[in-house]
């Protein structure tokens, strides 16, 4: 366990001592095989690091091994020819193995890379990478490629091979760019990776140079950068993060950090700055290439601008459709704590509606029950009209439930056949009982009959004048007019009692709303009968607008087709007998209502 933990460790401390052991080695010879077997232990380590560590995916990993193994049969042959042969043909078969390394790092990179990467989410970070390897580039051709491609004392086979080896490092380059952009954590075994990369691409630029000074010799410190390359690869493989390494990452946003601008700004500059090289001026081919290059990177820096400009609008787009989300979430919550007081207020309110009338009609019932008091007629006859009168009031109240019931279910179904509006007037006026007395009733005598369901144009009249008279005081009038405008007909229902407020005139035919809950107290009612007048006016055919003033009373007008396009022939209502049946129903114990049903359904014999 401690091996597999902590090998890398180990690794990084022998290596920095075996480092330094290299520079004290007294001759090329015992330099030169030194380096080699350095580089065949760190292929080896990298190999023993996935057979340790066992990642998902070995292939790159093993590529990395070839390559650094490729690198260090080059290095082989160099000794062969350097200290057998007593010199070293340039060039000669060990470049072939040097040059064949780098394409192996790459296709490990590549793998790396199009394993951790978010699939249709880098494209920023591949255009970073181009910008950052077009400027270094640049930077290359200058500093490492044009000298040797323009010296004319090389062949045309060593011209070839020494523009090769910068090359070969601008393609690494360019391929641990796009891993240093792509998305994911930097675990140890990132950071080694890099770190190798990073010392690897500097020592063969130094050594370039130093080569074609002639002024490099084996055992130069500029071999220290390749061992600890070499030593940090083993390092990368041995660490148990290496096995994160190649796992997708999570999909989340790629953020532009202040580092990567920094980094970004730098390599756009370069290429414009190294105008000031003097040898370029000199050099048409430099001074094109230097344009080309300048261009190129700044229409990459457009595409990219471009690209963050459509993500922040994607964000944009994005928040606005998660705070419109929250908003309506916020409206829905708001509106169902609204309907839950609205509930709370209806079922205190009906609670009441429903148990004065009941208990009006217990008194009357237990009063009746006394001896003295049945034997009086007067006073029977008051107690009996008590209950007729208390239970029409429970009965117009059930009815209005059903009523707007049957509308919220779709099945109010009117029966349209020719009315009198005169006829429909007396009946809700009967209805009224005592109250009938306040009710002025004002026809013209040539008032023509109209086509609609006469139960429900009574019921919107007497839920209505129920309205009027509830918030008129005793003994104000309220008064029925009517007229015929075209194929209109037209008639209101006014009274002269409190007024509706400005603020409550657009709520007032929503179900359940009554306004200001102290004349909620003072009248009564549950706040659905306009609703109701509105809906069964909708049914018609028709509309109910209201006109009203504080303190001096409102007006309900309905208007309604006269004739309707296709009658439908006249049938009995069942509303009376359905709610007929529902009040039994609901005055019955369980037991008894199950009997019922069984008695409709045919399965029971009726007692």
């Amino acid at each position: 366990m401690f091996l597999r933990r902590h090998a890398w460790l180990v690794v990084l401390l022998i290596a920095t001592v075996a480092t330094g052991g290299y520079f004290l080695m007294p001759s090329v010879t015992t330099h030169d095989v030194y380096y080699d077997a350095f580089g065949l232990i760190a292929s080896l380590l990298i190999l023993g690091g996935v057979w340790l560590n066992r990642p998902a995916r070995r292939a790159p990993w093993v590529l990395f091994a070839a390559g650094l193994f490729t690198f260090t049969v080059g290095d082989m042959m160099w000794t062969y020819y350097e200290v057998v042969r007593e010199t070293a043909p340039w060039p000669s078969a060990a470049d072939v193995f040097y040059l064949a390394g780098y394409p192996l790092f790459c296709a490990g990179l590549m793998m790396l890379i199009r394993s951790r990467r978010i699939r249709g989410r880098d494209r920023g970070a591949l255009i970073d990478a181009i910008i950052v390897t077009t400027s270094l580039g640049v930077l290359s051709w200058i500093f490492l490629i044009a000298p040797y491609a323009n010296d004319p004392s090389l062949s045309l086979l060593e011209r070839v091979v020494s523009v090769a080896y910068p090359l070969m490092d601008v393609l690494l380059l360019a391929v641990a760019v796009r891993l240093m952009f792509s998305p994911g954590a930097r675990e140890p075994s990132y950071i080694f990776l890099m770190a190798g990369l990073v010392s690897y691409l500097v020592a063969d630029a130094v050594y370039t140079l130093l080569a074609y000074e002639g002024t490099y010799v084996t055992g130069h410190a500029v071999d220290a950068g390749w061992l600890a390359a070499a030593a940090v690869f083993a390092a990368a493989a041995l660490h148990p993060s290496m096995r994160d390494l190649s796992e997708p990452v999570p999909d989340r946003e790629v953020r532009l950090t202040r580092r990567r601008i920094a980094l970004l700004t730098a390599a756009a500059l370069l290429t414009p700055t190294a105008l000031v090289v003097p040898s370029i001026h000199g050099n048409p081919t430099d001074v094109v290439l230097l344009a080309v290059a300048s261009a190129t990177t700044f229409v990459l820096v457009v595409v990219r601008m471009i690209g963050l400009i459509r993500e922040v609008e994607t964000s944009a787009g994005i928040i606005h459709q998660q705070r419109e989300q929250i908003l309506a979430e916020q409206r829905v919550s708001a509106e169902l704590r609204r309907l839950g007081e609205m509930k709370s207020e209806f079922v205190s309110v009906a609670s009441h509606e429903l148990r004065t009338p009941l208990t009006s009609i217990l008194g009357y019932g237990k009063t009746l029950q006394q001896p003295a008091v049945a034997e009086d007629p007067a006073t029977r006859e008051e107690c009996a009209g008590g209950i007729v009168r208390q239970g029409e009031r429970l009965l117009r109240l059930i009815e209005n439930l059903m009523t707007a019931s049957h509308l919220e279910d779709g099945r109010l179904h009117p029966t349209m056949t020719e009315t009198s509006f005169a006829d429909v007037c007396g009946e809700a006026i009967a209805g009224l009982g005592e109250a009938s007395d306040r009710v002025r009733l004002l026809l013209p005598p040539d008032l023509p009959p109209l086509i609609s369901d006469p139960d429900l144009l009574g019921r919107v009249l007497a839920n209505l004048l129920d309205n009027a008279l509830r918030y008129s005081s005793v003994p104000s009038p309220c008064e029925i007019g009517a007229r015929c405008d075209a194929d209109r007909f037209v008639f209101w229902v006014a009274d002269r009692g409190v007024g509706i407020p400005p603020e409550d005139l657009e709520r007032i035919f929503e179900r359940f709303y009554q306004g200001d809950s102290s004349a909620t107290r003072t009248h009564g009612g549950v706040g659905l009968g306009l609703n109701l007048v509105r809906d069964i006016a909708s049914a018609l055919g028709g509309v109910v607008e209201v006109e009203s003033e504080v303190g001096r009373g409102s007006t309900f007008t309905v208007r309604l087709p006269v004739a309707a396009e296709e009658v439908a022939p006249a049938v009995a209502d069942e509303t009376t007998n359905g709610l007929d049946d529902a009040l039994l129903e609901a005055s019955l114990s369980d037991e008894a209502r199950a009997w019922l049903q069984q008695t409709r359904n045919g399965t029971r014999e009726p007692v």
